[in-house]
């Protein structure tokens, strides 16, 4: 097997593609996820005044109650924006990616170009794993619901074996669904749900637990930069308002870890196709 394609060859190949081209992906990813973060602030901002600085009264919340929607509007129309052009990335970054392992150049334009014209597409990929998710959600909440209400202590040891079995089953088909962008990017004649039975099936038990073990590390990355940002602004501010809008951006920066996250599928879905 080529070296490149073990797991830690596949982790370091996906920094290095990171770090060479750092330039390049977080031009990509500025926008996407300035709007994101412009958004959530904006949608956010009228909540942290009225909890943090100035308690609302009932004649202030009337006052301002046209003000206070059209901030929410607003924030939240800026999110959808960043939020789907951050979503398209991970075609981009598939793209890129694969030139990078075949030691090819950069091209963010051609890639988008690539990209644009299946837009549509894409939303029908994205719509069938999203509504598989929903309905696991939806059926363990009914579920638990039932048990609880039964307010019986074996009716809450029921509830609570639902809650984590609807919980596994979320990680495990997320982990399943991992394949969907590199599927849909390089094969392009497939159709949408098509895209999720071939990830399914890829990700069978060796490759699940790899993926997942990818994940991980990607997830715990992120937990320690956000620990590390918001541990330093604790050390020069105590205003709860800081605090919190430094914990936004920290949230924000470690949306660019993507191209590390797409890399790493990539490059395992090339590993199972070669």
């Amino acid at each position: 097997m080529d070296i490149k394609y073990s797991f830690f060859g596949i982790i370091s190949r996906s920094f290095k593609f990171f770090g060479k081209n750092f330039k390049e992906l977080f031009g990509a990813m500025f926008m996407p996820v300035f709007l994101q973060g412009a958004g959530l602030l904006a949608s956010l901002f009228p909540a942290l005044y009225f909890t943090y600085i100035q308690k609302p009264t009932a004649d202030m919340m009337m006052v301002f109650l046209l003000q206070l929607l059209l901030c929410l509007v607003f924030g939240l129309v800026l999110f959808c924006i960043g939020f789907w052009r951050y979503i398209l990335l991970s075609c981009y970054f598939c793209l890129a990616a694969n030139d990078f392992d075949d030691d090819k150049g950069f091209y963010i334009q051609i890639y988008k170009n690539n990209i644009n014209k299946r837009q549509g597409k894409y939303v029908k990929t994205l719509l069938w794993p999203a509504l598989i998710m929903l309905l696991i959600i939806v059926v363990g909440v009914i579920v638990v619901h039932y048990f609880v209400m039964q307010k019986t202590v074996m009716g809450s040891l029921l509830g609570a074996v639902s809650f984590f079995v609807a919980l596994i089953a979320l990680a495990i088909f997320s982990v399943k669904i991992n394949l969907l962008v590199p599927i849909f990017t390089f094969e392009p004649e497939l159709k949408p749900l098509d895209v999720m039975k071939k990830s399914i099936n890829m990700v069978k038990l060796p490759q699940f637990f790899w993926l997942l073990a990818f994940s991980l590390i990607v997830w715990l990355i992120s937990i320690v930069i956000q620990f590390i940002i918001s541990f330093v602004a604790g050390m020069f501010t105590t205003n709860v308002v800081c605090l919190r809008i430094v914990d936004l951006i920290a949230t924000c920066i470690v949306l660019f870890l993507l191209p590390i996250s797409i890399c790493t599928v990539t490059l395992f879905y090339k590993k199972l196709t070669k």
